[in-house]
């Protein structure tokens, strides 16, 4: 079975690792909160990755998740 994770475990992820969350990146967590995770998660292996190849893969994986779950694409930060 598939963790399914809370609107405010998000959140507090997302403080604990002092990363920025867009409105339509918070709006898409509250609605899906397993995909918000997926890009809180993206956005920690963004910031950890060592080339720009490993930073290229971790913004498209956010970019697929807003794209799919959240009919939206946009900037980088999921505005």
């Amino acid at each position: 079975m598939a963790i399914q994770y809370t609107f405010d475990e998000v959140k507090k992820k997302a403080a604990d690792n002092n990363l920025y969350m867009s409105d339509a990146d918070m709006k898409l967590a509250q609605q899906n909160p397993n995909v918000g995770m997926s890009i809180v998660d993206s956005k920690l292996g963004y910031l950890s990755a060592k080339t720009d190849e490993e930073r290229a893969k971790y913004n498209a994986q956010a970019e697929s998740y807003r794209k799919s779950a959240g009919g939206y694409s946009g900037g980088s930060d999921g505005s």
